[in-house]
């Protein structure tokens, strides 16, 4: 459950934190399962987030020392529990705006900068994590392949998914699992660093430039266009993710099994954002995102 902590909370949480009194804490615009608030602490500028988990702060320090040379991330100064149900991380501020938040003309001029930025994160040595799939702070990641985490959500998805059909007005999601089924064949085993979540509110922008790449909780070893289809997927949902699909597709078609991958992966991000809605009781949301999972594969040629 995402917290809801006061700011005069939040301020006698830092004065016993830190060793100077903070200054100027207020809240910022918040993600779906955290609260986040801005504060100063002399000359520096550094946001307080909040979250039942610590897992994905830890996360963040491991992106940050592992391959903050390489990719804008926030330097991670501290964390910790914040109470006995929540955790805390105090990172550097970067100033700029979410793409989500900028106007048409405003994306596109960055989609070829985000896109270089995609590619850097791909590009990042992995040696230090063991497998694929989701990894701990320490390097460990349990799945042995790619297929192998494409595999689980097939597994873990058939019966939650026929639970949303029926508790629904959606047609049977069968075609969509068995389409997903198919295409996992077509995705190669491919290790590298996927943010997860890339795109909309995760990316900050300043002076036309990507500041920072942010919440890296959903971080994974695998195929790197992973990212790509989470950009596919939202795309009729947010104009900015619309427009940066349409910039991978053009300068990224070249690569081997494209559109194939991509589908995959966004039939993946469908059937587990449809699963988590599902138990955290948003039915309307899991029910959307199956309709958008039928609506990317009605186009879609038999496979060859």
């Amino acid at each position: 459950m995402k917290p809801n902590v006061p700011v005069a909370a939040v301020t006698e949480f830092l004065e016993g934190l830190l060793a100077s009194p903070p200054a100027f804490v207020q809240r910022l615009t918040e993600g779906q399962e955290s609260q986040a608030f801005r504060f100063d602490v002399g000359k520096d500028a550094l946001v307080l987030r909040i979250t039942p988990s610590i897992r994905g702060f830890e996360k963040d320090r491991w992106v940050n020392e592992t391959v903050g040379k390489n990719v804008p991330v926030p330097r991670v100064v501290t964390l910790g529990r914040f109470d006995a149900t929540n955790a805390f991380c105090i990172s550097e501020w970067t100033p700029g705006v979410t793409l989500e938040e900028l106007d048409r003309s405003d994306v596109e001029a960055v989609v070829d900068e985000v896109r270089e930025v995609w590619s850097e994160i791909a590009e990042c040595e992995v040696a230090s994590v063991d497998g694929f799939g989701d990894f701990d702070a320490d390097g460990g990641a349990p799945a042995l392949s790619w297929r192998d985490v494409l595999q689980t959500t097939l597994e873990a998805g058939s019966a939650d998914l026929n639970e949303v059909a029926r508790s629904t007005d959606l047609p049977d999601p069968g075609r969509v699992l068995e389409t997903y089924r198919e295409l996992i064949e077509h995705c190669p085993e491919q290790r590298a660093l996927i943010h997860g979540d890339f795109g909309s509110n995760n990316i900050l922008i300043h002076d036309g430039r990507v500041a920072a790449v942010l919440d890296w909780d959903c971080a994974m070893i695998g195929d790197p266009l992973y990212d790509v289809a989470n950009t596919h997927f939202w795309a009729t949902y947010l104009s900015c993710m619309q427009l940066q699909a349409e910039h991978f597709d053009s300068t990224l078609a070249h690569f081997p099994g494209y559109d194939d991958r991509v589908l995959c992966y966004s039939l993946r991000i469908g059937i587990e954002e449809a699963r988590g809605c599902l138990v955290g009781g948003d039915r309307e949301t899991a029910a959307w995102a199956m309709a958008r999972c039928r609506e990317l594969i009605e186009p879609r040629s038999p496979l060859s």
